[in-house]
């Protein structure tokens, strides 16, 4: 088994480009056979983007009611460009949306090998991989909602950030302003990776960079937000339900979505509310618990950080997955998330260590503080298994680093697995917490597999 690994790690090395163009294409292949197997409607949510976006396309504008409620505009945008230009049909998004995957895929294979420059090309190879072929994304590229657009954008300001890192070139900076606002304007929490990026360019004395970055980034956020101060009388740089601070923090908040919580006493008539007053008066709600209730907070905000990194929750529950397609769809879900939890993480702490085979301290500190911030940035709202699809390109690089540490660097390798010896226990734990805390939850759930 060893020599037949070791045949195909040394292939991966001398034919690099043909098992990065296997792997795209591949990818590509597979999520538009996906798609267009199942040809999904949009339902739910997928529905009102969808709405949204034609409304827009037919010049009747960006709705002022229920739109605020959503992540955006930069989804609702990219979906009406699409139907202005080509009408409204479906299946065209899905092959943009699998094309954007593709490209996420090739894109997580440029930012590794621009994290370690002398590294082997087995990190980008299995980082493209992940990518290419997670049931987590090939599911979404199948769907209209935000999560593919986010991942590639995101993935694609890493990619900026790192070039920027390279280079003292002010131009790169204010790329990488553009990339950065565009994913803030698709999914808001993404906003927390401007702190690392931030401390990276004071730590390198990138003093011209920095200025450049955030002044560009204030400007590239002033118009959405003088539009939605016009129109609702307050400072919002992008939609998005704050609403959700009391969806996720009252006394009966398991974490979760829950569509049927009960609403607040003393905040007004919500039946009679426009969207924008209900979600005024939820924020508040829920700003006046977290005041009140700091220790519950805490609890609910630990909660969600557990979800976050629970493999217990695979990305499997849509109505169109039933019997067979549902059971292979939960397994395959469930072992990506111990694979790229795992390995990412294991990643991560490898990386940093006294003994990393390839030192790029600063850059993998930074992208590695990324990783950290992610997670920590939507742990005061709600959290759905979705919501932490954009940490999965940081850790897919992260598990290329790990596999080739414990395959191919086999010095300090005891070291090496007593690290991932702990990150297995840690990820096992919080899942088998998770399972132990939501027992009825997870038992509803499998009870429905066949339904």
């Amino acid at each position: 088994m060893k020599k037949i690994i070791s045949k195909i790690f040394l292939n991966i090395e001398n034919q690099e480009k043909r098992w990065l163009f296997g792997i795209i294409i591949c990818a590509l292949a597979v999520s538009l056979s996906y798609s267009f197997h199942f040809h999904l409607k949009p339902s739910v949510d997928a529905k009102a983007y969808d709405s949204i976006a034609w409304d827009i396309a037919e010049g009747k504008g960006y709705d002022t009611n229920s739109s605020i409620g959503r992540p955006g505009p930069g989804y609702e945008y990219f979906l009406a460009t699409l139907y202005k230009i080509f009408g409204h049909h479906y299946p065209l998004v899905w092959i943009i949306q699998s094309l954007l995957l593709a490209a996420t895929a090739f894109l997580v294979y440029l930012s590794a090998k621009r994290i370690w420059a002398s590294g082997s090309p087995i990190i980008g190879i299995f980082a493209a991989f992940l990518i290419g072929f997670s049931p987590d994304l090939i599911t979404s590229a199948s769907l209209l909602m935000t999560e593919i657009l986010t991942v590639f954008l995101i993935t694609l300001t890493l990619y900026i950030f790192l070039i920027s890192a390279d280079s003292r070139k002010i131009w790169h900076a204010a790329l990488l302003a553009v990339a950065f606002v565009a994913t803030a304007l698709t999914r808001s929490n993404i906003i927390f990776i401007a702190v690392p990026i931030i401390i990276f360019f004071l730590s390198t004395k990138k003093w011209k960079q920095m200025i450049v970055f955030c002044l560009l980034t204030l400007v590239l956020f002033t118009p959405w937000s003088i539009r939605n101060y016009k129109i609702y009388g307050e400072v919002r740089p992008f939609s998005g339900a704050l609403g959700l601070l009391y969806v996720g923090n009252h006394a009966g908040a398991s974490g979760e979505l829950d569509l049927h919580y009960e609403l607040p006493e003393g905040y007004g008539d919500f039946s009679k509310m426009t969207q924008f007053e209900n979600d005024t008066a939820l924020k508040k709600a829920g700003l006046d618990y977290i005041r009140l209730h700091p220790i519950e907070f805490l609890k609910r905000a630990w909660w969600r950080f557990s979800i976050y990194w629970s493999a217990a929750r695979p990305f499997a529950f849509w109505p169109h997955l039933q019997g067979i397609a549902k059971i292979i769809t939960i397994i395959a879900s469930t072992l990506y998330a111990l694979i790229i939890f795992i390995m990412g993480l294991s990643g991560v702490f490898l990386s940093n260590g006294k003994h990393a085979p390839f030192k790029e301290k600063k850059k993998n500190l930074a992208v590695s503080f990324m990783v950290l911030m992610l997670p920590l940035a939507i742990t005061p709202l709600i959290i759905e298994t979705r919501y932490r699809f954009p940490i999965y390109p940081f850790l897919a690089i992260f598990a290329g680093y790990a596999l080739y540490c414990l395959v191919k660097n086999r010095s300090y390798l005891y070291k090496k697995m007593a690290t991932l010896a702990i990150v297995i226990s840690i990820v096992l734990a919080n899942t088998g917490y998770d399972i132990g805390r939501n027992l009825a939850r997870v038992l509803g759930r499998l009870h429905g597999i066949n339904n």
